[in-house]
């Protein structure tokens, strides 16, 4: 009866061990995430030459909401944001913007 109890003794110390290793681990990835979450960046260039029509008038963007209107020569075109965050614009309405000239800038959340 000794080696039994001694065995299941083992076993669960190995699983609580097991356990705490995966937590920590848990834990620590989950602070990388929000450490590295709030400085990731996303820089929005022109994909060909046009003109500003429009952009909009706040300091954060939502995923996926038009931040502009281009003209080119193919008509109007909206620019998503790529991120939620915070909108640092590098052009103004009426710009004239070659292909690859940064447009604007989203830092914080992902």
């Amino acid at each position: 009866m000794g080696v039994w109890s001694q065995a299941g003794t083992v076993t669960l110390t190995g699983m609580a061990i097991v356990f705490c290793v995966l937590a920590i681990i848990y834990i620590a990835m989950k602070l990388m995430e929000l450490a590295l979450g709030r400085r990731i960046k996303a820089v929005v260039s022109a994909p060909c030459d046009a003109t500003v029509e429009s952009v909009v008038a706040r300091d954060s963007v939502k995923r996926d909401e038009a931040v502009l209107v281009l003209q080119g020569s193919e008509g109007l075109g909206e620019i998503p944001s790529p991120m939620s965050g915070k909108l640092e614009l590098s052009v103004k309405a009426g710009d004239a913007v070659k292909t690859g000239d940064t447009l604007f800038e989203i830092k914080g959340a992902k």
